[in-house]
């Protein structure tokens, strides 16, 4: 049975597992460990930006970092759809990401956002290629009857 066209199972884990690395080298703020889960000419580019390469990921992070409202925030992915091609080494990753703050009252929703992504295997491992994060449109509240 071939295996072209598809993921296999430790390849689905790897890229569940890159997605969790990236959340908590954003919510730790570690520049170095969240420029590492993207390859050399990697690519995000969302609310805060475009950042490209190891020194544009890196100045992200720094940017989230010095900014104080996001103190405190905390990802939690959700709706994860991966598909790829363990042979060609490359997939696509789309998800929903619901970004939690810390407040002493208790944990309040931040902000929500769809994060689309493209991952290659490099040397055996699973990176991110390019990750295009776009914010939630607000809805109106639905009008009290």
């Amino acid at each position: 049975m071939s295996t072209a066209g598809r993921l296999t199972l430790d390849d689905r884990v790897a890229l569940e597992t890159l997605v969790y690395a990236y959340n908590v080298a954003a919510d730790e703020r570690d520049a170095e460990g969240y420029a590492a889960l993207f390859t050399a000419d990697g690519v995000w580019d969302g609310m805060l930006g475009r950042f490209e390469e190891q020194e544009g990921l890196r100045a992200l992070c720094a940017k989230i970092a010095a900014t104080p409202a996001l103190d405190g925030t905390r990802h939690w992915p959700n709706n994860i759809v991966i598909e790829g091609d363990s042979v060609a080494g490359t997939a696509t990753l789309g998800l929903d990401n619901v970004l939690v703050k810390a407040l002493p009252e208790g944990p309040v929703l931040f902000s929500a956002s769809r994060s689309e992504a493209t991952a290659v295997k490099v040397a055996g491992r699973w990176l991110f290629r390019e990750r295009l994060v776009t914010a939630a449109a607000a809805v109106p509240s639905p009008a009290s009857g």
